[in-house]
């Protein structure tokens, strides 16, 4: 048997997708490009990464052809528009027992659209599902079905339905199903709201709702809306029972708000509390997606451009002529500081299972900076290089804080260094 090994790869922007917990297994969807496609021509889908552990992932998508692969663009062919050119980033929500995976789907087969990226193309929101819930590794998806058209919603807005967010319940409206996506109206990024029309079947539709975060006249929000591509809105749920200002809600800037929610039966509405704040410091972190764990652990992964495209590729050590391949980080989790209220971030307590032997400890009393040490040959928290024998040397700078077990500055390096998916292979129980 030939195998044909891809990478799993990143686009541009937006490349992580519908990150969920189901039945013991942690699921992971990328942004994957494949051997016949390039930036402009499609061929646009997604991968797909699966673990028991958040530490160990195993490739469930190698895309060695269409019969046992989903969301590859090719594999099925739409009833109504025919031909698909790909699927953008999107979200995975459980609703009765069922994951269901919701993307904006690319249709190229009218005159003048070319490749994936042009305004004579359209997009529809489409959901698929697992078609055998038995499989632990949910490798087989149904063919996609539209909930969304391109004519619904604001008129005129471009022609990107994008980076639809996780769903949530209407808790005005039990029964109701609601998600936010983006688009742009008159020259402006808005966040749309979605509610189904049949509670959970989906297959009946999601009707327009409104706008989602319109601006408040202020520093929270000055223009007449705000939150861009990627946006999550972390289902409707607050991180404090008790902090009404504790729902969160972040986009692909790399930047995040705390604030209220308002729901009606007939209008939603996000209102910050405060002004917006990042997530990751050094502006190579974005497009990020999270989940809810069993356990009440709000787990999140962030894309990662490595600069320029020498740097990821000496890291990844694949070829990157295109510019689109990059990295993630580790599995992190979201924590609200309630004296700040302030999203705080720390690796989760399953990467221990990766770490080896204690390679150094610094006793001296060197500081480089008011709470900051020196480790050996350390330059910057973003040096990363190739070491002996193809083994890849993070060098890090490490801060140390007396509030928090991982400071900003250790969750920056593990991203700038150290945030490489542990792959195995294919591995099927």
């Amino acid at each position: 048997t030939t195998t044909t090994t891809t990478t799993i790869s990143s686009a541009p922007t937006c490349v992580l997708d519908g990150p969920f917990f189901f039945n013991g297994v942690y699921h992971l969807f990328l942004q994957q490009t494949f051997p016949w496609s390039t930036v402009s021509s499609g061929g646009i889908g997604w991968g797909h990464l699966a673990s028991t552990d958040l530490a160990h992932w195993y490739e469930i998508s190698t895309f060695t052809g269409f019969s046992s692969d989903g969301f590859v663009p090719g594999k099925w062919l739409d009833p109504e528009f025919g031909n698909v050119s790909g699927y953008f980033s999107g979200s995975v929500t459980i609703v009765n027992g069922e994951p269901r995976a919701v993307f904006p789907t690319v249709f190229a087969s009218e005159p003048g659209c070319a490749g994936v990226s042009s305004p004579s193309c359209h997009m529809e929101y489409q959901m698929s599902t697992p078609t055998n819930l038995s499989d632990p590794w949910l490798a087989e998806w149904s063919q996609p079905v539209t909930i969304v058209r391109s004519t619904q919603g604001p008129q005129p807005h471009s022609w990107v339905w994008e980076d639809p967010a996780g769903a949530w319940e209407n808790p005005a409206l039990p029964g109701q199903w609601l998600f936010i996506g983006q688009t742009t109206v008159n020259g402006s990024v808005l966040l749309t709201t979605w509610s189904s029309r049949n509670g959970s079947d989906w297959t009946a539709g999601f009707d327009y709702v409104d706008s989602f975060f319109p601006g408040t006249g202020d520093a929270r929000c000055p223009g007449e809306a705000c939150g861009g591509c990627c946006p999550s809105f972390v289902n409707g749920r607050q991180f404090s029972a008790t902090n009404t200002s504790s729902h969160l809600m972040y986009d692909c800037g790399n930047t995040y708000w705390m604030g209220q929610y308002k729901a009606s039966a007939t209008k939603q509405e996000f209102v910050p509390s405060g002004i917006e704040q990042s997530i990751d410091a050094g502006g190579q972190a974005s497009a990020s997606k999270g989940f809810w764990t069993n356990d009440g652990r709000y787990i999140h992964f962030t894309w990662i451009h490595g600069g320029d495209d020498a740097a990821v590729e000496s890291v990844s050590g694949v070829a990157n002529a295109s510019g689109w391949d990059s990295m993630l980080s580790v599995a992190r989790e979201m924590q609200l500081d309630a004296d700040l209220n302030l999203m705080t971030l720390t690796p989760v307590l399953e990467l221990d299972t990766l770490h080896g032997a204690l390679l150094y400890t610094n006793d001296s009393d060197t500081v480089v900076a008011p709470g900051v040490y020196p480790l050996p040959t350390v330059r910057s928290c973003v040096d990363s290089r190739r070491g002996g024998g193809g083994r890849t040397d993070a060098l890090l700078a490490v801060a140390v804080s007396s509030r928090l077990t991982w400071s900003h500055a250790v969750i920056h390096s593990l991203l700038s260094s150290t945030s490489l998916l542990s792959l195995g292979p294919r591995q099927f129980a």
